[in-house]
């Protein structure tokens, strides 16, 4: 059977790229949110489910879908229990938060977040339509999995990219780069960011000293996918070095 998995991204004015990967991983799913909050630090979250009957990860799914709030126990153990909840509308309006939340005690004892993830409501919606056309498909004869699977994030947009996704290396400039997703590669990044007005380039400064060197004032990575840094080639005082790409020069940001 062929693996299954959706991926989709949003973007945030400050925190920038905010992804979201849904995955068939065994007999269960894995959803994975980057950037996400581990214990108040940023980090990326590795989500796995079983799918014991179905009808648990069959529930999730229609509730991120519908943009209700839903809430699964996921582990238990003496005097607490850890929940995973989807809470819409939270903390503001048109974003919705998955948490997995640790309780001590009976009700009205001491709460613990130990991970979230906050996404538009929009993007937990396709999560969850998705979450539900891969659980009818996930085989019952697979094994579990008792091991993560190596991810790492792609060095033009920061997607997390698995073992079991394409990625493709970019060899011919100075620094090859290694890992790219296939959206990094074949351009479809860079163009649904420039679609959506999203701020790429902004306008690069010539040398002061004019010595033909166009220095970086801020530019995405995406656009050429390797860099090196070069200084101006009189090393006038009023032109610091800056990281610059090989393509004609132009200034791409760090």
């Amino acid at each position: 059977m062929a693996h299954l998995d959706w991926f989709g991204t949003a973007f945030h004015s400050t925190d920038g790229m905010q992804h979201l990967d849904v995955r068939q991983s065994g007999n269960g799913v894995l959803i994975t949110s980057s950037p996400a909050e581990i214990d108040g630090a940023p980090a990326m979250w590795q989500l796995r489910l079983r799918n014991d009957d179905g009808q648990g990860l069959n529930e999730l799914g229609a509730a991120l879908a519908s943009g209700r709030a839903h809430g699964l126990s996921v582990g238990q153990g003496p005097g607490y229990e850890t929940v995973l909840m989807f809470m819409p509308d939270h903390p503001r309006e048109g974003v919705g938060t998955l948490a997995r939340v640790r309780t001590v005690g009976e009700i009205g004892g001491g709460v613990t977040i130990e991970r979230r993830a906050e996404r538009p409501m929009a993007l937990w919606g396709e999560a969850g339509e998705n979450l539900r056309r891969i659980v009818p498909r996930l085989s019952p004869d697979a094994p579990p999995v008792t091991e993560a699977e190596n991810c790492l994030p792609c060095p033009g947009c920061g997607r997390p990219v698995y073992d079991s996704s394409p990625s493709h290396n970019l060899i011919g400039g100075p620094v090859p780069v290694l890992g790219l997703c296939r959206l990094c590669v074949d351009g479809s990044t860079l163009r649904h960011l420039r679609q959506a007005a999203v701020p790429i380039a902004p306008p690069a400064a010539r040398c002061p000293g004019n010595h033909g060197r166009r220095h970086g004032v801020g530019r995405t990575p995406l656009d050429h996918g390797y860099r090196v840094t070069k200084r101006c080639p009189r090393r006038c005082p009023a032109c610091p070095p800056r990281v610059t790409c090989r393509n004609d020069g132009c200034p791409i940001f760090i």
